[in-house]
């Protein structure tokens, strides 16, 4: 497998106003097509204080 493929892939993380990440954004490239790439969006709820609530994994959505 090439490594070069999956070297220097971005990722994103989105803030809040507090400070908390609410949004963790992948970049995946897949060795058979590696001229397109798919987000992958991982989504945190929090509550008021700042401690997680729940995740919501991208690879399970349906």
């Amino acid at each position: 497998m090439n490594t070069a493929l999956f070297s220097r892939t971005p990722s994103v993380a989105v803030l809040d106003n507090r400070g908390v990440t609410i949004r963790d954004i992948a970049y995946h490239c897949h060795h058979n097509t590696p001229d397109t790439t798919d987000e992958r969006i991982t989504r945190h709820q929090c509550d008021t204080r700042g401690f997680l609530l729940q995740n919501a994994d991208p690879r399970l959505a349906v």
